[in-house]
């Protein structure tokens, strides 16, 4: 028998309805493994020059999870006296501009620069 177009759009469309929600699931158990992984590399490097990094690679996963917040609020938790504080300014201002959409708070990230420089 013959595959016709129509045969050919029905399959992929069956296909689609299979893989999207597969797909969601594939995500959402990633995500909650990369988290206690993450969480893991936090505790055993902690008081660490590496501490920071991991916590701006945290960032990230927060972001995938849609917590904003979570991720601001790691951002700030880094002080201008910690490795990588010029890293966490600048995705900070990162989330400030894409996610949240304040020109006003994307620009005052760098303007700490600006003032500090003085």
């Amino acid at each position: 028998m013959p595959v016709t177009t129509m045969m050919m759009a029905m399959m992929t469309m069956m296909m689609t309805m299979i893989t999207v929600p597969l797909l969601d699931i594939v995500m959402c158990v990633w995500q909650h493994e990369a988290a206690k992984v993450m969480q893991d590399a936090i505790n055993d490097f902690q008081g660490s020059g590496e501490e920071v990094r991991l916590t701006i690679a945290n960032v990230d996963l927060a972001l995938a999870r849609g917590a904003v917040d979570d991720a601001l609020g790691m951002l700030r938790s880094i002080t201008p006296q910690q490795a990588y504080f010029v890293q966490a300014r600048e995705k900070m201002a990162d989330i400030y501009l894409n996610h949240r959409k304040n020109k006003q708070l994307y620009a005052s990230c760098y303007r700490y620069f600006y003032v500090s420089s003085i």
